[in-house]
């Protein structure tokens, strides 16, 4: 958590030097005589009383004092005013620096199932900005899935299967990984490592990154067969669904180049 601003410690002086100062200009009031009271008998006398050389250099020796003090309290205030607010820069710095380094990202993926079954796995991998092969604890707040199963009729042209599937993704806490396993209707395994099929899988999370924040993140796979330079498919690819247009004109420009 972000530390909190102190609470200078010239707070309480600075007060103390205040109310001084106002019972110092009230002593000087008392030490000035009022010309009414001079007048008639024994004006001397109280003259002499309360303006007395001594007693008024005094008092007004410990005004002086006390409004000096006044003055070093607001200067005290004012510097650990200062350095608090350094500290409080400092501290805010430090932490940036330890979020981007160590805040807890989240990465989707997707791969087919080892087996001969027909199934996918998605994978929510949490771990370290500044550690890829980290392996951190998160609160996954929300997240779903909309799956999109696609026939292929050619590198320039495919055709929706079916209806989009969406598969809500338990919340609580994601331990370093988490996997779900999933069926599609009407999904080929051989279908799709032929490339005559394609699955598009779009998501949305909330997840917290460790430093008492909430990440949104929204995004889209696509899932192909990578076709080599001979024209054959080795293994499938999983590309964001921005990159694939860029992905198919790589293929289809080496299916050009073969045809020549």
């Amino acid at each position: 958590m972000r530390p909190e601003k102190p609470i200078p410690l010239s707070l309480p002086l600075f007060l103390f030097g205040l109310l001084a100062s106002f019972w110092a200009f009230s002593k000087l009031k008392r030490a000035s005589p009022d010309p009414a009271e001079t007048q008639g008998e024994g004006s001397f006398q109280r003259e002499a009383d309360y303006a007395g050389p001594w007693r008024n250099a005094a008092e007004l020796v410990m005004a002086l004092a006390t409004v000096g003090l006044l003055l070093v309290n607001i200067g005290l205030l004012r510097a650990t005013s200062l350095a608090a607010d350094a500290a409080k820069r400092s501290s805010d710095l430090a932490w940036r620096i330890a979020k981007k380094s160590q805040a807890i990202v989240c990465d989707p993926h997707v791969s087919l199932e080892g087996g001969p079954g027909p199934y996918m796995i998605f994978s929510l991998q949490c771990r370290t900005v500044a550690d890829p092969s980290a392996q951190e604890f998160t609160n996954l707040q929300e997240g779903s899935l909309d799956v999109c199963l696609r026939r292929i009729v050619s590198l320039k042209q495919d055709m929706r299967i079916g209806d989009v599937e969406h598969i809500a993704l338990d919340p609580g806490t994601v331990r370093g990984t988490r996997q779900v396993h999933f069926k599609i209707a009407g999904f080929s395994k051989e279908e799709f490592l032929a490339m005559r099929q394609t699955v598009i899988v779009r998501g949305q999370l909330k997840y917290e990154n460790g430093f008492g924040e909430v990440i949104p993140d929204v995004f889209c796979l696509q899932g192909l067969m990578r076709r080599e330079n001979d024209g054959s498919y080795r293994s499938p690819d999983w590309t964001k669904c921005d990159r694939v247009d860029m992905l198919l004109d790589k293929y289809r420009e080496a299916e050009r180049q073969r045809g020549n």
